[in-house]
């Protein structure tokens, strides 16, 4: 059973109100409004990509960075 609305914490009604204000979004809204997190996101990975390639993550060395730059640039992840 759903939680009554007088019961919810200050921190529920804000979470509540954000999916409520995304639902009634058209989808040129939606594409609008998570198209900049996308792009941000873009610039995360790329930036993950670069420290593997580099040799900063423990235990990946050059075939696998490899492997991991190519799945990624075959799925679409990379420019």
């Amino acid at each position: 059973m759903a939680k009554r609305s007088c019961k919810r914490t200050p921190e529920e009604r804000a979470v509540h109100d954000e999916a409520v204000r995304l639902r009634k979004m058209t989808d040129t809204q939606l594409v609008a409004a998570f198209g900049a997190v996308r792009d941000g996101q873009d610039d995360r990975l790329e930036t993950l990509i670069a420290g593997i390639e580099a040799g900063e993550v423990k235990g990946v060395k050059g075939g696998t960075a490899y492997k991991i730059v190519e799945y990624a640039k075959d799925r679409g992840l990379l420019r």
